[in-house]
This record gives structure tokens, sequence and C-alpha cells, in this order.
């Protein structure tokens, strides 16, 4: 969540953020979605670090009860999570 408002605000051009969760008896779903704006990114911060780290967590916590998507779709990043509960 903290990556969506990190790169998906812009001081001068409309923003989407967008957050999503809901459950089944066995299942928790969640997605994120924002518009990317490229030139609010650091070159160092390129490196994909927060995204390892939350897919370690996730193996860590739930082996084999995640599935963890991220892509980029016409100018937006999605994020789509579900673990099994």
């Amino acid at each position: 969540m903290e990556n969506t408002f990190k790169y998906g605000l812009h001081a001068h051009l409309a923003s989407l953020i967008q957050f999503t969760l809901h459950s089944s008896p066995n299942n928790l779903y969640f997605e994120s979605r924002n518009y990317i704006f490229r030139e609010s990114r650091d070159s160092d911060e390129e490196s994909g670090i927060g995204l390892a780290n939350v897919r370690q967590q996730l193996a860590l916590y739930y082996p084999d009860q995640h599935g963890l998507t991220t892509v980029e779709v016409t100018g937006e990043f999605i994020v789509t999570l579900k673990i099994q509960v």
C-alpha cells in the first residue's frame, strides 16, 4: 500500500488509487491499482526490494497458501493478492 501512494500520486496530474478487499470462507483477496508516474521514481528505487521483501514474508507466513501478482496495464500498476485462510 505504501508504494501505491509513493508512486501513484502526482502533484499536477489526475491520480488514481484504488483498493479492493473481500473474503470468502477460505480466502482473502486484495487488489490495489494506481496510475504509474515514472518521473516520481528514483533510479535507486527501481530495484524492487519492497516487492521482494513482501514475497519473502508471504512465503514465510503463508507457504503454498498465497498468490501475488503484479502487472502494468495501460499506465496502471495492479497488485493482486490471494491468501488461503
